[in-house]
């Protein structure tokens, strides 16, 4: 087989391992994310706002506007690239060309994932849509009529913050199901789950036992029924930074807790024919992307520590 025929295969053999293993990896951050397409560098959405309640029409309708605190998302580029040696192309060595464009296009599919998780880590010192940190214990809406702090930052004490006991995580997702029963939009209207609604808890690794044993057992504890069986699915978050956090979601509602703005979608590319291989005879395959993350609204998530 000529090297011509050989670079062809290669190529193919790359295109379709990379493009099978960018499909099939999971997305632990499904329904976490709002995608929006963008048609620029960046993008500015208007404070998050609620829409007013009806009230009894006298003298005249009352005029409510949105807030005035903006935020930004600007498109960044992002890339990884691989070199594949002579060697490999001339003899055809498809095994490891496929191992290397599979892992290849499973961390291209990763990346906003991991992004989105950066954001949470960073959540309780950032500022999200209404101008307060992402997780904190006093959110307000700007021009909303409800000023009542409200809280989606939580702390707890336990007896090993690394690794709850399922009675102490039961205990800790009640918390959080109250938070999102009860949490009220800028008018002071409830935000309120629906029947159906679909929840996800994304935790490390010492948490994880917990946190599926409160999601299967149909008991906690002795005779302590369990009230959360098959509420909060647990989901292993493989980059949080502290071992002693939780992160909930309601993932069903109308809202996200986090955008994904994409101006370009993530595509692979080779050098095959140019200047590089002419150079080294080495070859490059190559992935591009222009997008970027931010925060939601902060009501569809909220942080619990351990300590």
């Amino acid at each position: 087989m000529s090297l011509t025929s050989n670079a062809e295969l290669v190529r193919a053999t790359a295109q379709a391992a990379f493009w099978q293993s960018y499909e099939s990896t999971s997305d632990i951050m499904d329904g976490l994310v709002h995608r929006v397409d963008s048609s620029a560098d960046q993008e500015t959405y208007p404070g998050i706002f609620y829409a007013p309640r009806p009230r009894e029409m006298s003298g005249g309708r009352d005029h409510r506007s949105a807030p005035g605190f903006n935020y930004t998302i600007v498109n960044k580029k992002w890339e990884s690239t691989l070199d594949i040696g002579y060697e490999m192309v001339k003899f055809a060595k498809l095994g490891s060309v496929e191992a290397l464009l599979s892992s290849l296009g499973e961390k291209a599919r990763a990346y906003p994932s991991r992004l989105v998780a950066n954001l949470m880590n960073v959540g309780d010192a950032t500022n999200g849509h209404d101008g307060n940190y992402f997780y904190v214990a006093t959110h307000t809406d700007p021009g909303g009529r409800y000023t009542t702090s409200q809280d989606n930052d939580f702390t707890t004490n336990i007896g090993t913050p690394s690794a709850a006991t399922v009675m102490e995580m039961y205990t800790e997702l009640q918390i959080a199901r109250g938070f999102y029963d009860t949490v009220k939009d800028g008018d002071g209207d409830p935000v309120v789950p629906d029947q159906n609604a679909t929840f996800k808890v994304l935790c490390s690794g010492g948490h994880m036992p917990a946190a599926r044993a409160v999601y299967k057992n149909d008991v906690i504890t002795g005779p302590i029924s369990n009230d959360l069986k098959g509420v909060f699915e647990p989901v292993l978050n493989p980059y949080g930074d502290n071992t002693a956090e939780i992160f909930t979601f309601w993932t069903s509602g109308r809202r996200k807790p986090f955008i994904l703005q994409v101006a370009e979608d993530v595509s692979l590319t080779d050098n095959m024919g140019g200047d590089s291989e002419f150079e080294t005879r080495d070859v490059s395959f190559g992935t591009f992307g222009y997008y970027n993350v931010g925060y939601g609204d902060w009501r569809y998530s909220s942080r619990h520590i351990f300590t």
